[in-house]
């Protein structure tokens, strides 16, 4: 049994598999690239993994880690990073909605944190269950609101108010930084 070497580049989000296997001197099907978001230290979350070619031992490794999801070019790897790139925005709205609590309620910040952090929690696992034979779970949900109620309203006020397109234009532009044509910054671009 011969030794098989691997290359796994995990700390760099833009470096190619091309230079990647160039600088190793490797085989392409040895040389592949994954990135992965701080919760897979934990235990949680998904890793993204590139390779060109099918490698189940990868694949077991990181599904044995946490989760995997394995793309087959740098362009589909380039395209699902762009969720990797969620935490800033969850965590800018969450600190508002805290804010926000704390302007209008007399809950302790620790108080009004965990509120906003737990029904976060809570939406998110309510999101994950099905979601691996359920497709359409996101979708699922959303029509499963209460018809005028409040989360259907304000899923709508938030449409109304430009924050879906927001968010269409904030995951384009990232993938325009990804890919190296430009600077990511949708300032003065609109």
């Amino acid at each position: 049994m011969g030794v098989k070497y691997w290359m796994l580049s995990s700390g760099q989000s833009t470096a190619k598999l091309d230079q990647l296997i160039q600088d190793s001197g490797l085989q392409a099907s040895r040389v592949s690239k994954m990135i992965c978001l701080p919760s897979i230290a934990y235990h949680e979350g998904v890793c993204l993994h590139c390779s060109p070619l099918p490698n189940p031992t990868l694949t077991e490794l990181f599904r044995r880690v946490s989760g995997v999801v394995t793309l087959s070019s740098e362009a589909e790897m380039e395209a699902a990073m762009v969720s990797s790139s969620i935490m800033g925005p969850v965590y800018g709205v969450m600190r508002e909605g805290r804010d926000w609590l704390l302007r209008h309620t007399s809950l302790s910040p620790q108080d009004a944190s965990y509120l906003i952090i737990q029904q976060y929690l809570g939406a998110i696992k309510d999101a994950e269950r099905q979601c691996d034979t359920n497709p359409q779970r996101l979708d699922d949900l959303i029509h499963e609101q209460t018809a005028g109620g409040l989360n259907e309203q304000a899923l709508a006020n938030l449409d109304l108010l430009g924050g879906l397109e927001a968010q269409r234009k904030i995951m384009d532009a990232t993938l325009s930084r990804l890919r190296g044509e430009s600077d990511g910054s949708i300032a003065g671009n609109q």
